[in-house]
């Protein structure tokens, strides 16, 4: 696979970790990548306050199913805006930010058994990594 075709259509994906799996969301999504600050808990969830802004937020770990654990300083929450919505997301760490063409994206095995395979749209693969990339509008649901 070339990925450095310059004519072919490309985007930008945010790449971080939960639980030693890459995920990744669309930087167009992307408001802003902060460190992990004080959670507040409500009856309808959690929150942060974002510079006077109320950021509801979900721990992927627990979204996906997975042993919720204590951040550390590589935790980051990921401040994403779909059609309006503003969310942060926890994450264990992120990665970097990856240009990639659309070629190098394909379609999710839905008999996977990876975590979280209901949010996944599509896998890039780049060299002998595999990338699951989340469609955040269903995460949001």
């Amino acid at each position: 696979m070339e990925i450095n075709n310059s004519t072919e259509k490309k985007f930008q994906l945010v790449v971080f970790t939960v639980a030693d799996i890459e995920y990744a969301v669309d930087i167009l999504n992307v408001w802003e990548i902060t460190r992990v600050i004080e959670i507040n808990s409500t009856n309808k969830g959690e929150f942060i306050n974002l510079r006077g802004s109320i950021v509801p937020i979900i721990n992927l770990r627990k979204k996906f199913g997975l042993e919720v654990r204590n951040n550390n300083i590589n935790s980051r929450i990921i401040i994403i805006d779909i059609s309006g919505a503003i969310q942060g997301l926890i994450v264990d760490s992120v990665n970097e930010v990856f240009r990639i063409p659309y070629s190098a994206v394909h379609p999710f095995d839905p008999t996977s058994t990876i975590w979280g395979k209901k949010y996944i749209q599509g896998v890039a693969r780049i060299d002998k990594r595999n990338i699951l990339i989340i469609n955040q509008e269903k995460l949001l649901q």
